[in-house]
């Protein structure tokens, strides 16, 4: 993921996704797993805990028709 960009996360309680938050930093864990540091856009505040690569995703862009 490159910094900076929007994404939603996976809620770990019910699997949907949610939107507003923004790839400030990444790093890999000591198992080798790719960690992003997140800031939630509404109010700028940093999650406390990184998030596993495999539970973000890029902002999906509407298509116009």
């Amino acid at each position: 993921m490159r910094t900076y960009e929007d994404v939603e996360v996976q809620n770990t309680l019910n699997g949907g996704w949610s939107s507003g938050f923004e790839v400030i930093d990444s790093e890999e864990s000591p198992s080798g797993v790719e960690m992003l540091r997140l800031r939630r856009r509404s109010d700028g505040c940093i999650l406390p805990a990184n998030v596993s690569v495999d539970r973000v995703r890029p902002v999906r862009t509407k298509v116009s028709r």
